[in-house]
C-alpha cells in the first residue's frame, strides 16, 4: 500500500459513559474477550492491513498505555506511547505527537473499531492530494449521542 504505513489511535479518552468499569484503568485497556483488550483487537486489526507503525498518543491514564506498548513489536510493527503532561483534547494529541507523526497517516479514536478496508482508504491517499478533499471512513450508529457523533445527509457530511 503506497504511502500509508502509519497509524496514530488516540489513547486519552475518560471514559465518562463506563463509569465504575473505567475509574482505574483506560477504557482501551479493558477486557471485552477474555483477556484480550479493546486496544489489543484494535491494533490486530489495523495491522492486518499493512500498517507498521504505531502511535498512541496517551491522556487520562497514559501510563497504563505506555506499560503495555511503549517499545512492543505486534506482527513486527513497532509501537511508540506518546504521553500528555496534561488533557489537550483531539487536536492537542495529535499536535503533542506530531514530531512522531508521518505526513500521511490513519488517525482512529482508540474506542472506536470500523469494519473497513484500509488498504482501500491507504489507496486513496497519496502525494498528489493538495486541494482535494481527504477520504474518511464513517459508520452509522444506532445509539443517540450526546457528543462526538456528526450526522451525514445524503451521504455528504453537513457542514
Amino acid at each position: 500500500m503506497t504511502g500509508l504505513r502509519q497509524a496514530a489511535i488516540l489513547a486519552g479518552g475518560r471514559g465518562t459513559r463506563l463509569r465504575a468499569l473505567a475509574a482505574t484503568t483506560t477504557k482501551l485497556l479493558l477486557p471485552i474477550a477474555g483477556e484480550t483488550s479493546f486496544l489489543d483487537t484494535l491494533i490486530e486489526n489495523i495491522l492486518l492491513h499493512g500498517i507498521t507503525d504505531i502511535v498512541l498518543p496517551a491522556g487520562h491514564l497514559g501510563k497504563a498505555v505506555e506499560a503495555p506498548y511503549t517499545g512492543v513489536s505486534m506482527r513486527g510493527a513497532k509501537n511508540r506511547v506518546i504521553r500528555e503532561s496534561q488533557p489537550l483534547g483531539t487536536g492537542g494529541a495529535l499536535r503533542g505527537a506530531a514530531a512522531h507523526l508521518d505526513d500521511v497517516l490513519l488517525m482512529t479514536n482508540g474506542d472506536s473499531a470500523l469494519d473497513i478496508n484500509y488498504l482501500a482508504l491507504g489507496a486513496a491517499l497519496g502525494p498528489q492530494r493538495h486541494g482535494r478533499p481527504l477520504p474518511s471512513a464513517w459508520s452509522k450508529t444506532q445509539a443517540v449521542r450526546p457528543r462526538g457523533c456528526r450526522g451525514i445527509a445524503d451521504r455528504r457530511l453537513p457542514r
